[in-house]
């Protein structure tokens, strides 16, 4: 999705760019945590899930920082982002989301699991609903499932996006080059906290 950056000459193009990045992402994250969860042993888990943090936003500090360092050396202390510069930044961009596809061809090897015993109404042959089926299977979730989910729901409704903080940290004037190094400071905070922040999720307990 992110190839239509570069060819983005009216709003609609974003759109479609970024619903189809979410939805990407979306996709990622549940079968990328249980990758993690299932080639590690529970009692290391949140140094696992730590280091994956601290990884992730490690790659976020080195490309704003490589962002800055192309608009520092493109516009200067320019407060506005030329359409040259975006399309040179998201051709960029390009070049490690290609690797991570490479990478995940090539090294990444699903855990495999043994299938679970069938249901003994399957095993009689009997004929369910498929709906019924489904509304059956959510209810087995038990209730700690719902609160993590409504509690979930709650913070990404007050979570707004980082690009409003971008927007009024420029009205409050600061210029492109120096909002770009806010953004790094940000990451490589949260790189520097998230191993060991992990770790310590190990130790006392993941509540």
């Amino acid at each position: 999705s992110k190839v239509l950056y570069l060819v983005a000459y009216a709003w609609p193009v974003v759109l479609v760019a970024r619903v189809g990045d979410r939805i990407g992402k979306g996709i990622r994250t549940a079968p990328r945590d249980a990758l993690i969860a299932d080639s590690t042993e529970p009692e290391v888990r949140g140094v696992a899930f730590g280091l994956h943090r601290a990884m992730d936003t490690t790659g976020a500090f080195a490309g704003v920082l490589i962002a800055a360092i192309v608009v520092w050396l493109l516009e200067g202390d320019a407060t506005r982002l030329t359409a040259d510069t975006f399309r040179t930044l998201a051709l960029l961009a390009l070049i490690p989301g290609v690797a991570a596809i490479v990478t995940i061809g090539i090294g990444v090897r699903d855990v495999r699991r043994a299938a679970p015993e069938p249901e003994p109404a399957a095993q009689a042959g009997a004929s369910v609903e498929p709906v019924a089926r489904g509304f059956a299977q959510w209810r087995r979730f038990p209730a700690p499932f719902w609160l993590y989910m409504g509690a979930t729901a709650l913070f990404t409704l007050g979570n707004s996006s980082d690009a409003f903080l971008a927007i009024r940290s420029q009205q409050l004037g600061l210029t492109l080059l120096e909002l770009l190094l806010v953004i790094v400071a940000f990451n490589a905070t949260n790189a520097i906290v998230a191993w060991p922040a992990g770790a310590f999720s190990d130790r006392v307990g993941r509540r």
